[in-house]
């Protein structure tokens, strides 16, 4: 099961948003923008270019992201609307 900062950081990615990932999760910006953080600080390098509106990946993002989505897709997860499941 992917792990809350990785649902959270992949929810800002597909929607383009801290504010949209944070009311589709229905959890706070403040949450949203911690997991982000905690993401990078554990990556060692930043995931999204916050110069652009909406935010863009960096090269090391783009990794990250595949990432999300391998585990995602390998262990047959599905979106429960608050968690990924996996089979």
């Amino acid at each position: 099961m992917l792990d809350n900062i990785a649902r959270y950081v992949y929810a800002v990615y597909r929607l383009k948003g801290v504010s949209n990932a944070a009311d589709e999760l229905f959890v706070s910006r403040p949450a949203i923008s911690a997991a982000v953080k905690k993401a990078e600080s554990a990556l060692g390098a930043p995931i999204f270019n916050r110069k652009t509106l909406p935010f863009t990946l960096t090269e090391e993002g783009k990794i990250y992201i595949q990432a999300v989505k391998y585990v995602k897709e390998d262990c047959n997860c599905y979106n429960t609307g608050h968690r990924f499941v996996c089979n």
